[in-house]
């Protein structure tokens, strides 16, 4: 019967995918804008009135049961964690196109699929935290406060989501701005954002070789940091004998100078290792100021350096506050900055000026109910406290 239970289970959560499926493919992406305030609230009010009201009648109807039993749980949670992962492994791009994109699976915040098993889930847990409160007696208050902590992070992160506010801000140094763009039109920010410096750190150049008539570029690449290094690419062994990671050109060559469109420049010799034919000269992904240097090796084959690939890029800001504060922050990909209930990204910069580039492009996220879901989370932390000290205590008795 359990088995039986849990296939019904999973049948159900395999069914709520199809028919996302089939909405996504009908209707394109979900749009949550229709939950913006007061909609949000009020749609949140339904439907925790409609979850009690599926409780009251599950007594008269005890397959409505079957919505939140520990099987329906369990399949609807492990169905979330399995799409959660099929997502997670699937590049996030709004501007991708093919099957995955038409699915969805590029855009999963605003996929069908998605939505419809994380408002099965929600409901699990609202049904069971609805039970639990009925039955509180019965039940091990850790537990239901957890489950109901849970649940008030899910409702808030559903019905908050259309009060949202994206903001790009495009940020040039030294030039203070309040102003960015949202959906398109010009939205004034509670703040004022000042780009004091962008910083940047980059891979070390890779050599490629390239078929100069097919154009197409060997899948192998060689790396170098430091003069006199020697690697091997195909059937070439490779020597750097003069190496300047910040160079411009000149009238013989390159020469080292930190300066502004500065490049790495490598001067190789090159030797064939089954016929020992040499040949040497500049290589360089050049930048803005000036152009790349290729060496060919013969008729067919060169050596060519691609630009470089940022490692690690961030931005220093000054905020001011309209309260008069001021905060200074070094804000980078994955470690946003916050003040209140905004969030503040590292999402862009001038890729043509690279190292070099004198703006940035952060993005300001603003959660009307970051409160409610940051309570939430800190009173979910505490109760897991409180479930590993009372667990504790009870192995402790039965010693």
């Amino acid at each position: 019967m359990t088995q039986q239970g849990y296939k019904k289970s999973f049948i159900n959560c395999a069914c709520l995918f199809l028919v996302g499926t089939i909405f996504q493919l009908i209707f394109g992406d979900l749009d949550n804008s229709f939950l913006h305030f007061p909609w949000g609230i009020i749609i949140a009010a339904i439907y925790i009135y409609l979850l009690f009201l599926t409780n009251y009648l599950t007594d008269k109807h005890p397959c409505l049961y079957r919505l939140y039993d520990h099987h329906a749980c369990i399949a609807s949670l492990t169905s979330m964690v399995i799409i959660t992962i099929i997502f997670g492994l699937t590049r996030q791009d709004d501007q991708s196109t093919g099957l995955l994109s038409t699915l969805g699976f590029t855009r999963m915040t605003s996929s069908w699929e998605f939505n419809l098993l994380l408002i099965y889930f929600t409901s699990t847990v609202g049904l069971t935290t609805i039970d639990d409160i009925y039955h509180i007696r019965k039940r091990n208050m850790v537990s239901v406060l957890s489950h109901l902590f849970i649940f008030i992070v899910l409702v808030a992160g559903i019905f908050g989501s259309g009060d949202k506010i994206r903001v790009h801000i495009p940020l040039e140094r030294n030039e203070p701005t309040n102003m960015g763009i949202s959906d398109g039109k010009p939205y004034q920010l509670p703040f004022t954002l000042t780009l004091n410096n962008f910083s940047m750190e980059e891979y070390d150049p890779r050599i490629y070789m390239v078929d100069t008539i097919s154009g197409v570029s060997s899948v192998e690449y060689v790396t170098f940091n430091k003069k006199g290094e020697i690697k091997q690419l195909g059937e070439w062994s490779i020597k750097v004998e003069e190496y300047y990671d910040m160079a411009i050109p000149d009238s013989i060559g390159f020469r080292k100078l930190e300066h502004v469109g500065a490049a790495p420049a490598l001067f190789i010799r090159a030797t064939n290792i089954l016929n020992k034919e040499q040949v040497s000269g500049w290589i360089t992904c050049g930048s803005f100021i000036f152009r790349s240097e290729y060496i060919m090796l013969n008729k067919q084959y060169a050596l060519f350096m691609p630009p470089l690939i940022a490692k690690h890029y961030e931005s220093d800001v000054t905020l001011f506050h309209s309260n008069a504060q001021k905060h200074h922050y070094k804000i980078e990909v994955n470690h946003p900055a916050k003040i209140g209930a905004w969030m503040i990204y590292q999402v862009g910069y001038d890729t043509e000026r690279g190292r070099w580039s004198t703006s940035s492009t952060l993005e300001c996220v603003h959660d009307s109910w970051y409160g409610v879901v940051h309570i939430a989370l800190w009173m979910l932390l505490l109760t897991g406290v409180l479930m590993f000290i009372t667990a504790g205590g009870g192995k402790k008795g039965k010693l």
